[in-house]
């Protein structure tokens, strides 16, 4: 893994270690060739177990499929006789969480902030990826409101089962869907709810299912009244008080069908398809190519005409 102490894998100078245990280590490091700062996340194939590295490959996989200015980047991934490691670019930030405690953002704040989850979920779930873990820990935020999504650990494409043989129920108890909890399959709609959550903190200051202890706040999330929950959401503005309504209903057949459908509503565009977007950028290069072949064909056509011209003149 390291050919001296402080340098891993042969080209990442590490600063600063940001997180370990025995299993795996964050560590904020240097990049000797590129000459650029990234985040080296690594994990033991040693000491983790078999579904702890599947998921980090799989996070690895999904994140190669994404690139978006609201999504942390990953920039490169490699296994080692002992260790596999992602590295990430390097965003400066705090987490939602903790920007909330320390900050009281205006209402302008809150709307830019939201507008920017919505928009890196969205491209996420353009791609059939589902992240299976929004909250706030997972939401960074610059000093500058800039946002990125990250940890993408959990995140499956769209089709894949919640539960696994080797998986159980994963997600962060506070934040998961009513269906993520029983266990049936996770869609988009499943993000939304979280989404959900996320933006009831965001915008009135309270978790509206925090519980006690992890059961409370489970069965909470299971068991709530719709009435009862969407009559606290009057001191809401519009169109949040539309958003977080529709975002927090049990049955997710009537919550949206992904992140896209939430942005005309805040006054942005909804995304294209991505197949539709690839087929478009095809279409527009045969266009070019062919109006650059007729410019082409007329110059020649000029340039041999010439000659002709001239001799006729004289």
């Amino acid at each position: 893994m390291s050919d001296r102490p402080g340098i891993l894998f042969g080209k990442f100078e590490t600063i600063e270690c940001l997180k370990k245990d025995d299993r795996g280590a964050v560590y904020l490091a240097n990049h000797r060739y590129l000459g650029t700062m990234i985040v080296l996340k690594v994990l033991s194939t040693t000491t983790a177990d078999d579904p702890m590295v599947q998921r980090f490959r799989r996070e690895a996989k999904v994140l190669a499929n994404l690139r978006h200015p609201n999504i942390i980047t990953v920039l490169d991934f490699g296994i080692d006789p002992s260790a596999v490691y992602i590295s990430f670019e390097y965003f400066a930030s705090r987490n939602l969480r903790q920007l909330l405690s320390r900050q009281t953002l205006s209402p302008a704040d809150r709307k830019r902030v939201f507008t920017q989850i919505v928009r890196g979920l969205a491209h996420a779930h353009d791609r059939q990826i589902i992240h299976r873990d929004i909250k706030p820990e997972n939401i960074l935020v610059s000093d500058a409101l800039e946002v990125k999504l990250g940890d993408f650990g959990l995140a499956l494409f769209s089709g894949d089962s919640c539960i696994t043989q080797t998986d159980t129920i994963v997600g962060t108890p506070g934040y998961m869907s009513p269906e993520q909890i029983r266990g049936e399959p996770c869609t988009a709609r499943s993000d939304l709810f979280s989404l959900g959550i996320v933006a009831h903190e965001l915008f009135l200051h309270r978790h509206p299912f925090i519980g006690r202890d992890v059961n409370e706040s489970i069965n909470n999330i299971v068991s709530f009244r719709e009435e009862t929950l969407l009559s606290g959401l009057g001191e809401l503005e519009e169109p949040f008080r539309t958003i977080v309504r529709r975002l927090l209903r049990k049955n997710p057949l009537d919550r949206w069908e992904n992140a896209g459908a939430i942005l005309p509503l805040l006054g942005e565009e909804c995304p294209k398809p991505a197949s539709h977007a690839q087929s478009h950028g095809k279409r527009l290069a045969v266009y070019l190519g062919s109006a650059l072949l007729c410019v082409l064909l007329a110059v020649f056509f000029l340039l041999v005409r010439q000659p002709e011209n001239s001799t006729g003149g004289q």
